[in-house]
């Protein structure tokens, strides 16, 4: 299983500070259910990239993993 604490280690030592910003602000938003998780994989690929597509994979499962 993907362990939480060391994804977002790597994504923030991995993503641009502005880029990491904008993906946390994208989880509160589902969060607070201000968008659905589908929105929320949408906007977090982008954010992501390509370069960083490993660790989107790693928050899709994340994801899938809480109901």
């Amino acid at each position: 299983p993907v362990d939480g604490k060391v994804f977002f280690r790597n994504a923030r030592s991995r993503m641009s500070y502005e880029n990491f910003n904008l993906f946390l602000a994208n989880i509160k938003k589902l969060n607070s259910h201000q968008q659905d998780r589908e929105e929320t994989l949408r906007n977090a690929q982008r954010l992501f990239g390509e370069a960083n597509r490993d660790l989107f994979e790693e928050f899709k499962v994340m994801i899938n993993r809480h109901p």
